[in-house]
């Protein structure tokens, strides 16, 4: 049985995106619940409360900073919603949240600085797929984790780039090592082997 891993979680303000120094994410359903009694018996309903549960080290300053961008959002007037995509295996849920308070600033010293925040999920959950793209080159590269050959990456649905049939010479190599994982995009599928 294989074991689904966090791959990424993707944040985004205004522009600005980060996926960085966090070392838990996750998205945590604590619904509203009501009972309603009939004479026909008791029915329980439930309203969805999503929160984006986060953890990770302070990184204020950095480049990809995640806490510099939740503080942000949380000091605009009106606070500013934050874009979220949570990758786990090859699903995704995506959504728009806002923090409802500051993240943490500072800690013990001589201990790592961390902090934990939770963020209000306002908007629906969106399920998706993680889509992979491999663009053609000599080799060319991938846009997520590579497929083992032909044959996986048609399974996965993976997408070329470009959408026509790739030149001479031109392949991606597979997660299967050597000829046996290289495969290229014919225009119309995807088949073992460099590009003809």
């Amino acid at each position: 049985m294989a074991i689904n891993t966090i791959k990424t979680l993707k944040l985004t303000l205004d522009g600005t995106e980060v996926e960085c120094q966090l070392t838990r994410a996750a998205l945590v359903d604590s619904p509203d619940t009501e009972e309603l009694t009939t004479f026909c018996g008791t029915e329980t309903s439930a309203i969805p409360n999503y929160d984006l549960e986060l953890a990770g080290f302070q990184d204020y300053g950095q480049a990809q900073s995640v806490f510099d961008l939740i503080h942000t959002a949380y000091v605009a007037e009106p606070i500013a919603e934050i874009d979220f995509v949570l990758s786990v295996g090859g699903k995704t849920r995506s959504g728009t949240a806002k923090p409802v308070a500051d993240v943490p600033f500072g800690g013990d010293a001589g201990a790592a600085l961390t902090g934990d925040i939770a963020l209000d999920v306002v908007s629906p959950i969106v399920d998706g797929l993680v889509v992979v793209t491999a663009t053609a080159g000599t080799p060319g590269t991938w846009s997520g984790s590579a497929p083992a050959d032909a044959a996986a990456a048609t399974a996965a649905g993976v997408v070329a780039s470009p959408t026509t049939a790739w030149t001479t010479g031109q392949y991606v190599q597979g997660s299967t090592a050597g000829v046996p994982g290289e495969m290229h995009w014919g225009g119309t599928a995807w088949a073992a082997g460099r590009a003809a």
